[in-house]
């Protein structure tokens, strides 16, 4: 039980930090954690359980976390797949901030980010 339960965090947290650009990019490397590497669902399944989770509200990678790692190991196996979704991301942006705070009046970080602002603002007009 406990190989199960490591191997959901690892399965979830592989696809989680690995992907980049929100849900829809993430959904490609669950489905090969959870399809081909694992074996915990056929195709038919993941698409099945990926369409319900479609039509509920959310973020796309911690329903299937939560729904693989039911499906696995009941709800501590949901639980244990999502801290794999979620806990090395939370982790980053703590250690980030922390940076950020400590180096909040450096020259150079400050440089940085003035050149960042304007990307910023357009990224957030195009999808406005």
């Amino acid at each position: 039980m406990l190989s199960l339960l490591w191997d959901l965090m690892m399965a979830f947290g592989r696809a989680s930090n690995l992907g980049f650009g929100g849900g829809p990019a993430v959904v490609p490397l669950i489905q090969i954690e959870v399809v081909e590497r694992y074996h915990w669902m056929t195709n038919s399944e993941f698409t099945d359980a990926l369409a319900v989770g479609n039509a509920l509200p959310g973020p796309i990678a911690t329903k299937l976390a939560a729904y693989v790692g039911y499906q696995e190991a009941g709800w501590l196996g949901a639980i244990v797949a999502n801290i794999g979704v979620i806990l090395p991301t939370a982790l980053a942006v703590v250690l980030l901030a922390r940076f950020l705070m400590k180096y909040s009046k450096s020259p150079a970080l400050q440089g940085m980010l003035k050149g960042v602002r304007p990307v910023v603002v357009v990224l957030i007009a195009q999808t406005a």
